[in-house]
């Protein structure tokens, strides 16, 4: 299944690459998360994250990547991301890991989450990286294009 989302992911890129060609600059932030320490651990999202890196790497993109990561090191990587993004940039963010949906809002968790108990979604709200959060961010850069494979 991972492998065939890997494949897809890729896929995808490679159709999308030849159409920002135009843009300023390309970066990328991908983010691969497995080692949870109190959800289930994943088996395959940093090695997807890391093929993934290569490929964006290799169409010319500036990629930021991170792997294994807290809250504090997701939060860090994102600043990093959105202060290289200039008016007229592609971004792309990619993210493989655990994500949590409330009320219609991705959350994107990290390794350092602690589990919470049934019914506390204000918990995973306030100790995760909303997704809209992070593309608003991405958008008051003016990037032209975003790309979000979650």
């Amino acid at each position: 299944m991972f492998f065939l989302i890997r494949r897809a992911s890729t896929l995808l890129l490679i159709a999308l690459l030849p159409t920002l060609v135009t843009a300023e600059r390309r970066i990328a932030l991908v983010i691969g998360n497995d080692a949870y320490d109190q959800v289930p651990r994943l088996d395959k999202a940093v090695a997807d994250a890391m093929a993934i890196a290569a490929t964006l790497a290799s169409q010319g993109f500036e990629t930021i990547t991170s792997t294994d990561s807290s809250r504090r090191q997701m939060n860090r990587s994102i600043s990093e991301f959105t202060r290289q993004l200039q008016a007229g940039d592609t971004a792309v963010l990619f993210f493989a890991g655990h994500r949590h949906e409330i009320d219609g809002e991705n959350y994107l968790l990290p390794t350092d989450i602690v589990a919470p108990t049934s019914g506390e979604r204000d918990f995973i709200k306030s100790e995760s990286i909303a997704l809209s959060t992070l593309l608003d961010r991405v958008r008051a850069t003016g990037a032209r294009t975003t790309i979000a494979i979650i």
